[in-house]
């Protein structure tokens, strides 16, 4: 059974284009100045982390997919049994690896992989964080569908994504410009409501949803 299922993930992956490669090298381009840039809102910050505290326990196992430098996993991991962070970016998990040895934080395992590795097992996480991430996805629906796959049954989907689509037209221009030039990473424009329809679609039941300058979602596994 476990040879079949990496078949279907090798499968995914090529099918999917998904390239580790191409993501790492933007992303280990900018890792260093990205570390260094301040969290916008320092009290609007604590309040989000405080807020997904109230949905997690103790005894939770916790996926942080695209962990980039650790903010949002190092600020959770007191709360929760454990948590694997990935991301395809070497010099992220870097400074990742290094703020959790700083801090003194043992219970974040740091993997340099995508969300599709065979490693990452069927119903092993009782939460999955997605910060930042479902717009630059090559194809959203494969990846909720393995997001669901991950969670264990009536396990939550945390996630937050700017949805560009909502903008004006000119800022989706400006966006898509600097994106062909290699100044942002290649992204979809998602509006809020279109990608809360998709998650829907892929098994979720949405438990909370908040739009803002991003859409903020918390989604059940439907049993």
């Amino acid at each position: 059974m476990l040879s079949v299922t990496n078949q279907i993930l090798t499968s995914n992956k090529k099918e999917l284009g998904w390239s580790m490669a191409n993501s790492q090298k933007f992303w280990d381009r900018i890792a260093a100045d990205y570390a260094k840039k301040p969290v916008d809102n320092v009290e609007d910050f604590q309040q989000k982390i405080n807020h997904i505290q109230g949905y997690l326990y103790a005894d939770d196992n916790v996926l942080d997919f695209a962990c980039g430098t650790g903010t949002i996993s190092l600020e959770l991991a007191n709360s929760v049994k454990s948590i694997d962070a990935i991301d395809t970016s070497v010099n992220m998990l870097a400074i990742a690896k290094q703020r959790s040895k700083d801090m003194g934080i043992k219970n974040v395992n740091y993997m340099q992989t995508d969300i599709f590795d065979a490693q990452l097992r069927p119903a092993q996480f009782d939460v999955v964080l997605a910060f930042n991430i479902f717009h630059l996805v090559p194809t959203i629906d494969k990846t909720l569908s393995r997001v669901n796959q991950l969670l264990k049954p009536g396990g939550l989907l945390i996630s937050e994504t700017p949805c560009i689509g909502g903008q004006h037209v000119i800022f989706r221009f400006l966006m898509g410009g600097m994106a062909k030039l290699g100044i942002v990473p290649t992204f979809k424009n998602y509006k809020a409501d279109a990608l809360s329809n998709l998650i829907t679609t892929a098994n979720f039941e949405i438990i909370e949803n908040k739009t803002g300058k991003d859409l903020f979602l918390v989604a059940k596994k439907c049993f």
